[in-house]
């Protein structure tokens, strides 16, 4: 077969990656309280430990033969691992959006301005719906 991958015996290698808790000081911010910015900072916490857990038994998994996709632990581990790393990763750009100060609503002519306008006629119309939502 032309062009069609030869398989062979080489074993797969994985390197786990450790990641770190990103640090952020964050309080005295309006609308969240710094109870509620610490509890999401515990979660993050969580979220961090665990992908490096995962990162660790998939190494170790990989390093004894067992990566594969007819693995169900594998898999499932796998699945866990995206779960995982989408939380650490979306409360990194949670945090990283939070200031004090901040402007109540999008800048005229930014992207987000823009495309709430799209979506929902303007900026004041999206922020009538989202306040009538809760």
């Amino acid at each position: 077969m032309t062009g069609a991958a030869t398989p062979t015996n080489t074993p797969r290698t994985f390197t786990s990656k450790v990641y770190v808790e990103q640090p952020f000081a964050l309080h005295d911010l309006e609308g969240i309280s710094d109870a509620q910015i610490q509890e999401h900072l515990i979660l993050y916490a969580g979220y961090v430990k665990q992908v490096n857990l995962l990162n660790e038994e998939l190494a170790a998994m990989t390093g004894r033969g067992l990566a594969a996709v007819k693995n169900p632990e594998f898999t499932d581990l796998t699945r866990h691992l995206g779960f995982e790393f989408n939380g650490m990763l979306l409360h990194e750009h949670y945090f990283a959006n939070l200031c004090p100060a901040a402007e109540p609503k999008p800048a005229d002519g930014s992207a987000v301005a823009t495309a709430l306008a799209d979506s929902f006629g303007s900026v004041e119309q999206w922020a009538q719906r989202a306040g009538s939502a809760g």
